[in-house]
């Protein structure tokens, strides 16, 4: 089989003797004649399949271009800077699509029909697959990996043994270019799993998790989980998990404490006007609210559609529990060992 390529011009840069690319027969958008990037050598950029690197791009050191995997600007695609740098052991190949000022080295791999651009770095191990789409300067370095049809972009970071999948979108939500260097976005380290439909716009570590159509505003630790429709827009940590249709605001869930159904805790603008601690074996559900400086521990149980509000303190500890015929506590309260607002029958979560 004739090759594809021939080596022209060459020319050194920053220490390398680079050579372009020259298509010698028609593949792909290429014909004979037409010019592509740089390599140190052929074995940067396979003689077969339909693999390409752009023009204003760079493929050296170990690292390999193969099969029908395409490196920089391509035709039909507007590209403003589409320079890409390619080395070390790094490996683009299947259909995999990259560029605009893209930097993939080490030992990373970007395969399948993933496409990477906007000024991504992949290093280290990291793998980009499946038909994921990374973009605006997110950085996926360690052992991490993105696959299936997950999206991440603006200034994400994603490392460590890190999994992001399924149709999880991780993207900074908050006001800014999304194609400017160095701006703080999410960051996914650790062993955090985001999958299935999950979105994720905070941070996320240790074994933590977050899927189905979960929303995190906040920040996910330890082995903390989060899923179903719940939003987290506060902390996360230990065993905690917060479920179903929850909403958290601005508050700490920890230990093995548990909120799900549809109950609410905080307040959507209360940012600091609130102090909410819900740990130990606590449990909120059904409709229940808890606002205000409330602390909620021990085997408490709140749930129903009872209210806990108060800029004072509320402490419910121990046994108790708090329901519907409890339904709105407004004043401090200090309840502890199993001494309930007002007498209720005990009810398992």
């Amino acid at each position: 089989m004739s090759d594809k390529y021939e080596l022209i011009e060459p020319r050194e840069i920053d220490g390398v003797t680079f050579y372009r690319i020259r298509a010698l027969k028609y593949f792909g958008n290429q014909y004979p004649g037409s010019e592509g990037g740089l390599i140190e050598k052929v074995a940067n950029l396979s003689q077969t399949g339909l693999s390409w690197v752009g023009y204003d791009s760079r493929v050296y050191g170990d690292a390999r271009v193969f099969d029908d995997a395409h490196i920089g600007a391509r035709v039909g695609i507007a590209v403003n800077g589409s320079a890409v740098r390619v080395y070390g052991q790094a490996q683009i190949y299947d259909r995999a699509l990259v560029f605009g000022n893209v930097q993939v080295y080490g030992q990373a791999q970007i395969y399948d029909q993933a496409w990477v651009s906007d000024g991504v770095c992949v290093y280290g191990e990291a793998q980009i697959y499946g038909s994921s789409n990374v973009h605006g300067y997110a950085q996926i370095y360690d052992k991490a990996q993105v696959f299936d049809c997950a999206t991440i972009f603006t200034n994400v970071r994603v490392n460590g043994n890190a999994k992001v999948y399924n149709n999880a979108q991780i993207y900074n939500k908050h006001p800014g270019d999304y194609s400017t260097p160095n701006l703080i976005g999410p960051h996914i380290w650790g062993n955090a799993r985001v999958y299935g439909s999950a979105r994720v716009h905070g941070l996320m570590d240790g074994n933590s998790q977050a899927y189905g159509k979960a929303i995190n505003d906040g920040s996910i630790h330890d082995d903390a989980q989060l899923y179903g429709d719940a939003y987290l827009d506060g902390s996360l940590k230990g065993h905690a998990k917060v479920y179903g249709n929850a909403r958290i605001y601005d508050a700490n869930i920890y230990g093995n404490a548990r909120v799900y159904g549809s109950a609410c805790v905080g307040r959507t603008k209360s940012r600091g006007y609130d102090r909410i601690d819900i740990y130990e074996n606590a449990k909120i559900y059904g409709n229940a609210r808890v606002m205000g400086n409330t602390t909620v521990r021990g085997n408490a149980r709140v749930f129903g559609t009872v209210q806990v509000t108060d800029t004072a303190v509320n402490v419910i500890a121990e046994d108790t529990q708090i329901s519907d015929t409890t339904p709105s506590v407004n004043e401090a309260t200090n309840v502890s060992r199993g001494r309930a607002v007002s007498p209720i029958p005990r009810k398992n979560a």
